[in-house]
């Protein structure tokens, strides 16, 4: 077996060199902490408060095609002892959907009889009825978004805390959809469209 000249030598140490960083560089481009998720989905939102338009609707299926467990595969929690993160799995990654029924009982409970049927429409629409269903900030059966579940202090994946944070939500309205109770908090509408705003 003959021994490699300097040339081979130099060639395959500057190829292995050259997949090494394109390595980094592509798992650069991709490493985002779940907080920094929230945060960017956070910022997306008021955003798309003011208008959604074709721009951002491309960078958030960017987003979910660049980062496919954001919102199904891990979560990342601080870790108590020192203030770093630590990577959990989540537990609710496979949990079933809660019965239409028991939904039902749950907003029969907090919205008036005239706007359950559309409310079940829209929690359906954001969640399937997945009380642990999670879109970046956004949270539990309404995909209640982060910044609401720490105003009311409570936690979005709690099927009756949610339902009664979408009601108070749904009571405070959205001026894009005019005066008085509305869903213009949200992205999917009582009559099955989306709010593209």
């Amino acid at each position: 077996m003959a021994l490699m000249s300097r040339f081979e030598m130099f060639l395959w140490s500057f190829i292995v060199a050259l997949a090494i960083l394109l390595a980094v560089l592509v798992d650069r481009a991709d490493a985002h902490t779940s907080h920094e998720l929230d945060e960017w989905m956070t910022g997306w939102s008021q955003q798309a408060d003011n208008g959604l338009s074709q721009p951002l609707l491309l960078e958030l299926q960017d987003m979910r095609q660049r980062h496919p467990c954001w919102t199904t595969c891990e979560e990342v929690m601080p870790n108590d002892s020192d203030g770093s993160e630590r990577t959990q799995p989540r537990p609710d990654v496979a949990a079933p959907p809660l019965a239409p029924a028991q939904i039902r009982a749950l907003v029969e409970a907090h919205f008036p009889a005239d706007e359950v049927d559309d409310a079940l429409a829209v929690a359906f629409c954001e969640s399937r009825y997945n009380p642990t269903a999670r879109n970046g900030s956004h949270k539990g059966l309404f995909q209640i978004a982060g910044f609401w579940s720490q105003s009311f202090g409570m936690d979005p994946y709690d099927p009756a805390s949610n339902v009664y944070m979408a009601y108070q939500i749904w009571l405070r309205g959205h001026p894009r959809a005019g005066p008085g109770p509305n869903y213009g908090h949200w992205v999917c509408q009582p009559d099955g469209s989306y709010w593209y705003f």
